[in-house]
C-alpha cells in the first residue's frame, strides 16, 4: 500500500486535492457536466497555487488526453462525473440533472483513469457523483460479470480486473472489454462534497425533483510523491 503521509521536507508544492475539493464545494455545489466540473476543479488549482500553470485535454500519448496536467509538478488528474435524476438551483435559477444510467460502465470507466495515470507518473482519479450505488457495496455476487470493477468504500483496488464474461455484448461492456490491469494497490475511501437543498419552487414538486441531494468524491492517488497525495 502506498504512503499517505507528507513529507515536508521535500521542495514540491503540497497539492492536496481534498482541500482543493472543499474549497470547490464552497461555490460550486453541484456542475452542470463533466467538462463543467473539469474547468472548475482546473480554475479552483489555479486559485490556490497561481504559479502552477494548468493545462487542460493534454496529448500525454497518441489519442490519449489527460484531463488536467500540471506541468511543474508532472501531475495529471482524471475526472468523472456522474448524476442521478435531480433538480438544483444555482445563482436563482433552477437546473436538471440528468439520469445516467451504466454504472458498471462509469465504474470501468473510473478505474481506467487510474490506469491512466500510473502511465502518466503521478496523480489524481476523482469521481464525484450523487449515485449512493458507486459508494455502496451492496450486494453483489462474485459471479456477477461488474464484480472486479467495483469501487465501493473500503474496497481494495489492484492488479488485473476483467469481466467474468467480456464476451457478453456491447449492451454490458460496450467497447470496454479489454482488462485494465493496475501495478499499485488503493484502498478506496469516499469523501462528502455537498448537500443540495430541495428547490423552492412550487411549480416543481418534491417528487419530481429526485431524492438524491447528496454528493460524494472518490480520490485515488497515484504515485510515489507523498507531498501530492492527499491527507486521509
Amino acid at each position: 500500500m502506498q504512503s499517505l503521509t507528507c513529507r515536508p521536507q521535500r521542495r514540491f508544492p503540497v497539492l492536496n486535492i481534498h482541500v482543493v475539493m472543499a474549497e470547490l464545494a464552497k461555490t460550486r455545489p453541484f456542475f452542470y457536466s463533466e467538462a463543467d466540473f473539469q474547468h472548475a476543479l482546473a480554475w479552483q488549482i489555479h486559485e490556490m497555487m497561481q504559479d502552477t500553470q494548468i493545462r487542460l485535454e493534454y496529448p500525454h500519448q497518441e489519442g490519449v488526453y489527460l484531463d488536467i496536467w500540471i506541468p511543474s509538478l508532472k501531475v495529471a488528474v482524471e475526472l468523472k462525473y456522474k448524476t442521478k435524476r435531480l433538480w438544483a438551483v444555482d445563482n436563482g435559477k433552477a437546473f436538471y440533472l440528468k439520469e445516467q444510467a451504466a454504472q458498471n460502465h462509469g465504474r470501468y470507466d473510473f478505474i481506467k483513469d487510474v490506469e491512466r495515470i500510473e502511465s502518466a507518473g503521478r496523480g489524481f482519479a476523482i469521481i464525484l457523483t450523487n449515485e449512493p450505488s458507486y459508494w455502496k457495496e451492496g450486494s453483489v455476487r462474485q459471479s456477477s460479470n461488474h464484480y472486479d470493477f467495483r469501487i465501493h468504500e473500503g474496497r481494495e483496488l489492484s492488479g488485473e480486473l476483467t469481466w467474468n464474461d467480456p464476451e457478453s455484448g456491447s449492451a454490458n461492456t460496450g467497447d470496454r472489454q479489454d482488462p485494465i490491469n493496475l501495478s499499485g494497490s488503493y484502498r478506496l475511501g469516499w469523501k462528502d462534497y455537498s448537500e443540495i437543498p430541495p428547490l423552492p419552487v412550487p411549480e416543481i414538486d418534491l417528487n419530481s425533483q429526485g431524492s438524491h441531494r447528496q454528493f460524494r468524491y472518490l480520490v485515488v492517488a497515484v504515485g510515489d510523491s507523498p507531498c501530492l497525495v492527499p491527507t486521509q
